[in-house]
């Protein structure tokens, strides 16, 4: 639904089964990342994990962390967009798509990390904190690495010679 309101046409049924097969790249990839990975994710951690926990409000308060991690999925979404946007849309569908709004065309002109990374920590942070509920070794490690990992990926991004190579258009 969320992507039906924001004019990514990623789930254009339509175009996906006349033909075109950038249409149906663009719509596979959005059942898998906005369907069938959220549903696993969640399904493991609510069947399995969550099981185990005590009712308190650590548990309440990670139940929201993890909800919010659908979001993440979103923003690796966008990124998997951003970064193949010649191989997944034909250059009529990415006009209209870039035309849709203002905000848009500036997700598009952006650098597909600035999606990709705060994605990644939507969902390992929220994760991390759930391990951290049954080894807080476990849980400290996942999202300390999480945030220190995106802190570099982020310096050397910034770092002027490898942010020219990384922001060379993608075939």
């Amino acid at each position: 639904m969320l992507h039906t309101l924001k004019g990514l046409q990623a789930f254009d049924t339509t175009a996906a089964f006349t033909g075109n097969p950038k249409s149906l790249a663009r719509f596979a990839l959005s059942i898998l990342m906005l369907n069938l990975l959220p549903f696993l994710y969640f399904s493991v951690i609510l069947l399995y994990l969550l099981h185990y926990l005590r009712i308190d409000i650590f548990s309440i308060l990670l139940v929201f962390a993890l909800s919010i991690s659908i979001f993440g999925f979103d923003k690796v979404f966008h990124a998997i967009l951003i970064r193949s946007r010649k191989k997944l849309y034909t250059e009529f569908e990415l006009e209209s798509v870039i035309n849709y709004n203002e905000g848009m065309s500036r997700k598009f002109a952006s650098h597909y990390l600035q999606s990709l990374i705060p994605g990644l920590l939507y969902i390992l942070v929220p994760l991390g904190l759930l391990l951290g509920a049954f080894d807080v070794l476990s849980g400290v490690i996942l999202v300390s690495c999480s945030i220190i990992g995106s802190f570099i990926v982020w310096y050397r991004w910034r770092h002027p010679s490898i942010r020219q190579t990384a922001q060379e258009p993608s075939e």
